[in-house]
């Protein structure tokens, strides 16, 4: 008795679902896409799903609205014309608007129509039907006649599956086809099975109404999904979600049945268990379905995810080297990551990119593996740019055949992606909206081999792949923007106005001179090279016997180096009032900098102290090694740091070392444009030179020392001009 009951109530909800599908689909095709052939096949296959799911309904309730055997025979009857309706939907497919040639549609349609007619109203096919426990059909004199014409529909359906697949014009189209059809074939075998072979050959009649309701269902929803956007389908994603909705339904389902039919063996006070068990079962709900939606989600997910990750890799080393900085490399670093190891990672055969030159007036050829025909001069009224303006997105080469908005420009375009080998162009717009530039992407190559031709054999690219592709296209489309931007405002404003802040910055924050304090004498040299950053050092006296000294190199990003170095010098001037110890400044400075709105750049620095109790205690953010020279001995000594840079790494933990200095001591400290420097034969500025002339004038002051070293340098580079600041520092222990 109960799963009796059980087996009703779920045959109505069933039902009733089955009906508002079909309502639905017929309401949609009707009132959004009645323009299409296709769309109104699928609109009175819709309303005919109705009737017949209501059929149904009239039988599980026992209603009498229509007499039990005329119903019986409208069911048979429309069953044959939803067949007939099926190979014309079929027959169109995927071409939304292509109408079947008249004649053709007169032959196999007319018969089935008519026959449609007479299963309906009289006893020629069905002569009675009969109900006791079980729908018994009782067959009249063209019984069979109409078995032929279910088979002959089927049969045709197949036939015009196979002739699709025959001259599907692409691969990825027929893989579109082949999910489609998949799907529509599956739920057909599941309603063949339970609505006619298990009950007429093993005489099982229990699952007769959910053989006809959920395949049913099914099929409308893949009919409707198949024919409403043929460039946005996704049939395995599709799929996964209707899979995924019925496990998780059941998984919902199963448990509350089961606590409703034994909740008496746990709750035996009737008046109150009801609310508790009402909250149970909500909660239940509320968690499970967030639960397991989640968890479904990010296993298809998962797929699209990945790809997506590998994709926003590509960009974050691209993005190591900022466009302000050096457009050379900017340019050599993009084009690396985001064409050649995109390329290489996926294995494309091949990608080109052309970036509209607007003295030329057309989309030229900047980068890529090399198109087969690079002399086509596409300019901004080409049939390609109008495809981009319709659809802003990946344009795969299926998308010409399936998507109607296309059809105008789909032969040129064709063409052109034959003479490209282009499997999907990506179009990368600027602030106007206008096409600045676009990307060809050639076939996705298998790593199997054709016996034949002994090449690589062609891959699908597949929906998921496409999907992702438009976080690559943004992207790109930024790096690429920025880059053009830079480049044109380098050519007119930008160099003059960083030249003139960051030379504002540089005389305001550097000092003349360093401060010197008892027991250390201090001296340096300083070359301005850059108009774009470079050093920034100084020193702060605390009192007769200890001072602080601070050097770091801002890099070379023009107003952005300014803007640091401006920075750090507010925060040396103001924090070593009340702190005395290098790693304290350091932190607070890296603090100022991780967190600044204004700063988004790292900087190696030093800071040290000197005082004539402690002698010299210094803590280095990954700054050049200091240089000690002891007299005693003649011998240098070299102390590295393997800590971050300023403006890494939040919160991380610097610290202060000590160096016993005997008198005599020297120490160097340098910044890397000493040592990048370079003369004409591109020799580069040794810091061994400078220890040679330290050991060689040990007994001269920092001040000759400084001197002797400048000469050196400048007579070495000669008249070869530098781009990097030069900063020496020397200090004697006296």
């Amino acid at each position: 008795m109960l799963n009796g009951t059980a087996l009703f109530y779920t045959e109505i909800f069933l039902t009733v679902l089955a009906v508002l599908t079909a309502l639905y689909v017929f309401s949609i095709n009707l009132i959004k896409r009645f323009n299409f052939n296709v769309n109104r096949l699928l609109a009175l296959i819709g309303l005919i799903s109705a009737v017949e799911f209501t059929l149904i309904l009239q039988h599980l309730l026992k209603l009498d609205y229509l007499p039990f055997v005329q119903s019986g025979r409208l069911f048979i009857a429309l069953i044959l014309y939803m067949m007939q309706l099926l190979f014309h939907l079929i027959h169109i497919y995927p071409n939304k608007d292509v109408m079947p040639i008249i004649w053709f549609f007169m032959i196999t349609g007319t018969p089935g129509f008519i026959f449609s007619i007479l299963t309906a109203l009289t006893d020629l096919v069905i002569k009675d039907v009969t109900f006791n426990e079980k729908i018994i059909f009782h067959p009249g004199k063209l019984f069979y006649v109409y078995i032929f014409f279910i088979v002959f529909y089927l049969i045709a359906i197949l036939y015009v599956i196979i002739q699709k697949f025959k001259q599907s014009e692409t691969s990825a189209l027929t893989q579109d086809l082949k999910h489609f059809i998949s799907g529509f074939s599956v739920s057909i075998a599941i309603m063949f099975i339970f609505s006619f072979l298990l009950p007429f050959y093993f005489d099982i009649y229990m699952f007769l109404n959910i053989g006809i309701l959920i395949p049913g269902i099914l099929i409308l929803l893949i009919l409707n999904y198949g024919v409403f956007d043929y460039t946005a389908l996704h049939f395995k994603k599709f799929y996964y979600n209707i899979a995924s909705w019925i496990i998780i339904s059941l998984i919902l389902i199963v448990p509350i049945f089961l606590l409703l039919r034994y909740s008496d063996l746990f709750l035996p006070y009737e008046n109150t268990s009801i609310a508790g068990l009402t909250i149970v079962i909500f909660l239940y709900l509320f968690a499970a379905l967030n639960f397991m939606k989640t968890k479904s989600d990010q296993i298809f997910d998962a797929e699209y995810n990945n790809i997506t990750a590998a994709l926003n890799n590509l960009f974050q080393f691209a993005g190591q080297v900022s466009a302000s900085e050096d457009l050379t490399a900017f340019w050599k670093n993009l084009y690396n990551n985001a064409i050649d190891t995109f390329i290489e990672r996926f294995n494309i055969s091949g990608a080109d990119l052309y970036i509209y030159d607007k003295k030329e007036g057309y989309y030229s050829f900047v980068y890529g593996t090399g198109s087969k025909d690079q002399n086509i001069k596409i300019t901004r009224n080409s049939a390609l740019i109008h495809c981009f303006k319709i659809y802003p997105h990946a344009i795969e080469e299926s998308m010409l055949y399936s998507n109607l908005a296309f059809r105008e420009f789909k032969s040129e375009v064709l063409e052109f992606f034959e003479k490209n080998n282009t499997k999907i162009a990506l179009p990368f717009f600027d602030e106007d909206k206008e096409v600045f530039a676009y990307l060809l992407l050639g076939p996705m190559q298998s790593l199997d081999i054709d016996m034949i031709t002994r090449m690589a054999k062609e891959m699908i690219y597949t929906k998921t792949f496409i999907d992702a592709l438009e976080t690559y296209r943004q992207h790109f489309q930024r790096q690429l923007l920025n880059g053009l931007i830079l480049e044109e405002v380098k050519r007119t404003q930008i160099a003059e106005h960083d030249k003139m802040v960051v030379t504002s910055v540089k005389k305001k924050i550097l000092p003349e001179k360093l401060d010197q304090a008892k027991g250390l004498k201090v001296s340096s040299f300083y070359i301005n090279n850059s108009i774009y950053g470079g050093d920034y050092f100084d020193s702060i006296k605390f009192d007769d016997d200890s001072i602080c000294f601070f050097i770091s190199d801002t890099s070379y990003s023009g107003v952005d180096s300014a803007i640091q170095a401006l920075e750090l010098y507010t925060v040396f001037h103001s924090v070593t009032k009340n702190h005395r110890s290098p790693d304290l400044i350091i932190k607070i400075m890296n603090w100022v900098i991780t967190t600044s709105q204004y700063s988004k750049k790292y900087s190696p620095a030093l800071c040290f102290t000197f005082s004539e109790s402690d002698n010299i205690t210094y803590c280095s953010a990954s700054y050049n090694p200091v240089i000690i020279f002891n007299p005693e001995n003649s011998e240098f000594r070299k102390i590295e740091s393997r800590s971050v840079p300023i403006g890494v790494e939040k919160g991380y933990n610097y610290e202060s070392r000590s160096i016993d200095l005997t008198t005599g001591s020297i120490g160097i400290i340098y910044s890397q444009g000493l040592t990048a420097s370079i003369n004409s034969r591109e020799e580069n500025y040794s810091i061994d030179t400078v220890m040679e002339i330290i050991k060689n004038n040990r007994d001269g002051s920092p001040a000759v020392l400084t001197r002797m070293v400048y000469k050196d340098y400048t007579s070495f580079i000669g008249e070869e001009e530098q781009k990097n600041d030069v900063t020496l520092i020397i200090f004697k222990r006296t």
